[in-house]
Order: C-alpha cells, then structure tokens, then sequence
C-alpha cells in the first residue's frame, strides 16, 4: 500500500515539475523575444534537464525514505542536500569550464534555476510531510 501512495505522489509531483520548467521556460523564451540584447546561454536546455532530474531523483529518494524512521527520513534528506550541493557544484564547474564564452549567463541562469527549483522542492516535500501527518495511520 505504501508504494502506491508513493507512486502516486510522485507522479503528482512529476506533473508539477514539468509545468513549473514549462513555465520557467516560456518566461526565458519570453525575455530573449522581448529583450534581445539579453544573450540566453546555448546550454539553457541541458541545465533545464538537468534541474528537472536531479530534483526528481532528489524528491522520490525521500518520498521513499519518508516510509521509514523518522531518523531515516533525516539521515537521508541531510543526505540528499549535501549530494545535490556537490553534483550543483560540479555540473556549473563543467558548464563554464567547457563554455567560457557563456560563464556569465550561465551563472545567472543557474542561480535562478536553483533558487525556483529549490523552493519548489522543498514546498512539495514539506507538503507531502504534512500531508502524511494529518492522515490517521
């Protein structure tokens, strides 16, 4: 029973994680249309997919680890944070060493994507952990 629970907040989840890239992506489609002075690093897709994943991954390790102890739970979310500041810090290392032309658009991009993508997370994760504990075992 608990893995359909699972199953079912993630994909929920999954569903607003596209719509908020969705959205992040019409807004930075929208500011090259309107602001073409502005210049949209070429890897914008790449760190878009890449945001997407890493969050999804990220968001069903502690829905799955939220069945368990509420020590686990911690264990794993102080986990998952240190594991994303690494896998962060290191796939924007690559990005602008491999696109140094692009590092400043780069960055801007990466901070607002991580700032969005981050809220989000972390919104969704204590909602579903109030959500859990409301709900009569």
């Amino acid at each position: 029973m608990a893995e359909v629970n699972i199953r079912k907040a993630f994909s929920a989840f999954i569903l607003k994680l596209a719509l908020l890239t969705i959205l992040l992506g019409v807004i930075n489609f929208s500011i090259k249309l309107l602001f073409p002075e502005v210049a949209i690093p070429s890897q914008t897709p790449t760190v878009y997919i890449f945001f997407f994943a890493l969050t999804a991954v990220v968001h069903y390790s502690l829905l799955k680890a939220n069945n368990k102890r509420d020590v686990v739970f911690i264990r794993v979310f102080m986990l998952s944070i240190v594991f994303k500041l690494l896998v962060y810090v290191a796939f924007i290392a690559i990005l602008i060493a491999l696109f140094r032309d692009q590092a400043k658009g780069l960055a801007v991009l990466f901070l607002v994507l991580y700032v969005f993508y981050t809220a989000f997370e972390m919104a969704s994760i204590m909602g579903h952990l109030r959500s859990q504990k409301s709900t009569p075992k």
